[in-house]
């Protein structure tokens, strides 16, 4: 009795979200306007910084990014977003800046990189609910890379621009939301896979 009354509501609400989705015929995942987009997902890391350290990245943590874009055609968008790609491990040779050789001792370090972007987003849609879409722009990004142990005291911040791009499903769910899946990488050193939401206006 237990187990039939817990498989009930779960019946209930699958029932209610179909009857929802069926309801909303008009409701297009390529609907013209401003949307705005959350995403959480993994990103992957292998990445070299500066000149005090020989320095090399690689790993991988959670991730965050805020979008907000306007949608001009059915095809095309343009959108802007800021992105937290997590605290990533990784390793380096402390060195000063006119030594010619580092020093041959591997100190644990962590890079955490903050990005701001602008990019072009085509996308083709696949009936009334269903789109694939692209992305092409650029991103600005601020990393922050320490000895992670607090040993040496090292942190050192560093700028730089790059090519962002990626690719993605979406799906009209019911009313202005809308589902997608994301794959993004910046240059070759930043790779994203991620899960969003989206509130078309």
């Amino acid at each position: 009795m237990k187990c039939r009354r817990t498989a009930a509501p779960l019946a209930i609400a699958a029932a209610v979200i179909a009857l929802l989705v069926a309801a909303a015929p008009s409701a297009r995942a390529h609907e013209n306007g401003l949307y705005v987009s959350l995403k959480l997902g993994t990103t992957d890391v292998d990445a070299s910084f500066g000149d005090a350290f020989d320095q090399v990245v690689d790993g991988d943590d959670d991730s965050e990014t805020i979008e907000a874009g306007f949608r001009f055609s059915r095809y095309w968008a343009i959108q802007a977003g800021y992105h937290d790609f997590g605290d990533v491990p990784g390793f380096g040779q402390p060195c000063t800046e006119d030594a010619e050789v580092c020093i041959p001792v591997l100190v644990p370090i962590s890079a955490e990189t903050k990005a701001y972007s602008l990019a072009i987003v085509p996308q083709l849609p696949l009936g009334k609910r269903l789109s694939i879409f692209g992305k092409l722009g650029a991103i600005a990004l601020e990393t922050e890379v320490r000895d992670a142990d607090d040993a040496l005291g090292f942190f050192e911040d560093f700028d730089e621009e790059d090519l962002l791009w990626g690719a993605g499903l979406r799906l009209q769910i019911f009313g202005p939301i809308q589902i997608f899946y994301e794959y993004e990488g910046i240059g070759d050193d930043f790779e994203t896979q991620s899960f969003g939401a989206t509130w078309q206006f």
